[in-house]
């Protein structure tokens, strides 16, 4: 009896309305930072250089249909619709059409060539369709101020619920993935990789003291921050350690863009609901804005509670198990065997954060079968600053072989090419160490879906 007490409580709890202001004001923000992230970071110099002039794009496994030819001008048309889609979402107007507009065109950006593709991405994604799925254009109402259309400026607990715990996730996955030998031990890549030129006040931070201060801070913090702000009376504390995590990450890893400011916004959904409404409604009476109680009277007219019980009943099951998929799917790397950080196997979507820097002595070889002639594949000069990853990534790898073979046969320069790799790799200072296994044809190999790679060679420890 107890227990099914408990579960109507929490089921009570979900469906609970409550003040949509938090959820407004992270929406602007949100918006905001997909702005610049669609203005700022996609500029037609940055289109031209990693979509349009590299020869060779490297789209997802069952992602292959999208079209790595498009104009210059038609990807910047797609950016300037991601870029309104944008601004519709910060300033709630036809926000769902914005919500589902900004998801199809970043989903085909991230997707155009894997070796771009970051979790970053994959977070922005995962916001976009839980804001599609909330109340958050309901304040500030700016469609109710133009169209005097009279909304509800309440919405369930859950939506804000699911956001809070999506950005939780993130900090516990990403402090938990620091949480090895090198990291704590060693201080790497701290120490060899991200300090290496790094200057404060003209003083040089290439320090072993310093890179393991930091290195222990980004654990400890990483992994307290959801804890602190579960519980309202220290969540003050989780706050100052966002601010603190996220500044010292733009300071040390510049190339970030707008990811430390976006992994800032969990202060906002943790604020009292009703907070940045009272804000707004002060300021409006001390600049005397007469309407200001349009913005920030509560309306009510579809409460939440009015949902039948069999939507509940689904939106209870979608919540569940949207919640077990992301806690279970950043931890598939351990149904791979060896090290992750060396093999790049189900490390994707999994909130590994700069855990790890990883030089890669690569050579790849093409030999004709029939003439037994054996010559190098000049491949840094073929792609692009981000797809010179591949060497750290053999997923990619094997499709740039791919390519290169079907090129060589469509030349005549091989009828049935052999594409060998020679590549030795060294794991955040270690030794280099033989990577791929060098009598491997990658001309004839596909790279398992949901299996281990074998011709990926274990990482042998050294100390």
């Amino acid at each position: 009896m107890a227990s099914k007490t408990n579960f109507s409580t929490i089921y009570g709890r979900l469906f609970q309305p409550v003040d949509v202001a938090a959820l407004g004001l992270f929406r602007i923000l949100f918006g905001f930072l997909l702005c610049i992230e669609a203005y700022v970071v996609y500029t037609p110099d940055f289109v031209l250089e990693y979509y349009i002039k590299p020869p060779f794009h490297f789209p997802f496994r069952l992602f292959e249909i999208i079209d790595p030819h498009l104009t210059v001008s038609q990807m910047l048309i797609l950016f300037q619709v991601m870029g309104l889609a944008a601004l519709g979402i910060m300033f709630g107007l036809c926000f769902r059409l914005s919500c589902l507009t900004f998801f199809f065109t970043f989903l085909y950006a991230v997707l155009y060539d894997k070796a771009m593709f970051y979790d970053y991405h994959y977070l922005i994604l995962l916001i976009v369709i839980l804001l599609l799925f909330s109340g958050a254009q309901r304040w500030p109402a700016l469609n109710s101020l133009r169209f005097k259309k009279i909304t509800s400026q309440t919405t369930p607990y859950w939506q804000i619920l699911l956001l809070r715990f999506q950005f939780l996730a993130v900090y516990f996955y990403s402090g938990l993935s620091k949480v090895n030998t090198d990291w704590l031990l060693q201080a790497e890549p701290m120490y060899s990789r991200v300090l290496l030129k790094k200057t404060l006040l003209g003083i040089s931070l290439h320090n072993i003291g310093v890179a393991y201060i930091l290195s222990y801070a980004g654990v400890l913090i990483n992994l307290l921050i959801p804890f602190l702000l579960i519980f309202k009376r220290i969540r003050w504390i989780g706050f100052g350690l966002i601010l603190l995590l996220n500044g010292t990450n733009y300071f040390l890893f510049r190339e970030v863009k707008t990811f430390p400011a976006v992994m800032m916004l969990p202060i906002v959904l943790f604020l009292p609901p009703e907070a940045p409404k009272q804000w707004f409604k002060r300021l409006c009476q001390m600049m005397s804005i007469k309407r200001a109680e349009a913005v920030t009277e509560i309306r009510e007219v579809e409460s939440p509670m009015y949902h039948s019980a069999i939507r509940k009943k689904m939106i209870v099951g979608l919540i569940s198990g949207y919640i077990i998929f992301q806690v279970i799917f950043p931890l598939r790397h351990l149904l791979y065997p060896g090290e992750a950080r060396w093999t790049f196997e189900g490390v994707r979507c999994a909130w590994k954060f700069k855990v790890n820097a990883k030089d890669v002595k690569m050579k790849i070889y093409v030999t004709d079968s029939t003439t037994g002639q054996k010559f190098d594949i000049p491949y840094k000069s073929q792609l692009s600053r981000y797809q010179l990853w591949m060497d750290n990534i053999p997923d990619i790898l094997v499709q740039y072989c791919h390519k290169m073979r079907d090129e060589f046969i469509a030349w005549g320069i091989a009828k049935n090419p052999i594409i060998q790799v020679e590549a030795y790799a060294s794991l955040n200072g270690k030794p280099y160490q033989l990577f791929i296994d060098p009598a491997v044809n990658f001309a004839e190999i596909e790279y398992p879906l949901f299996s281990h790679a074998h011709w990926i060679i274990p990482l042998k420890e050294t100390k």
